[in-house]
């Protein structure tokens, strides 16, 4: 670099590398002992190779579970019918190379039109919304009139718990809600 030149910053991350990011975290929370990837390639039964968003390998009474999971980032129109047959036909070719079942689930931040989800029930291909957390959340999981506060620490927090006044059982909240909130801290009103 010559004199004067600023050190660029790296590129933001594109919106769909982030929902797949966040759909493999989830994942790793909700089962600690799967074998959960990202962007992982398998061999198909038509000899291709295949890009999967992100699988999850687990087992469930001695039975190997394979899912994958198809992410979809859109702008603001719902997923439409053929990407659910394009995925549909992605689980076929690699469902015949894994052992056990294999479980197809899309997730999109738009939601998924008619047809789609007439081709998901037919393909059975489980269809989930992913939206960020808000107020409104966040009052139905603490209640109104709670106030809180939250500062992002110098270190890895994997879920905080908040114990309520008056609540016999703490509630213990996955950290990747908490982190949507601003990185100077959040505070306002009762919730």
């Amino acid at each position: 670099m010559g004199k004067g030149s600023k050190k660029q910053p790296p590129p933001a991350k594109p919106d769909w590398k982030i929902l797949e990011e966040v759909v493999a975290k989830i994942q790793r929370y909700l089962l600690p002992d799967a074998d959960v990837r990202h962007n992982h390639r398998v061999k198909g039964k038509s000899g291709r190779r295949r890009q999967l968003d992100v699988t999850v390998s687990y087992k469930i009474a001695g039975v190997p579970i394979f899912v994958v999971f198809e992410c979809k980032r859109r702008n603001k129109r719902p997923v439409p019918m053929e990407e659910v047959e394009k995925f549909a036909g992605t689980l076929r070719d690699v469902r015949e190379m894994q052992v056990g079942a294999t479980v197809g689930v899309m997730v999109s931040r738009t939601g998924f039109d008619a047809g789609a989800k007439a081709i998901a029930r037919q393909e059975q291909v489980a269809l989930r919304n992913y939206r960020e957390t808000d107020e409104t959340d966040w009052a139905k999981l603490i209640a109104k009139g709670a106030w809180l506060t939250f500062y992002e620490p110098d270190f890895n927090v994997e879920q905080a718990q908040v114990t309520l006044q008056g609540e016999p059982i703490p509630h213990t909240v996955p950290w990747g809600c908490l982190s949507s909130m601003p990185k100077e801290g959040r505070s306002g009103p009762p919730l």
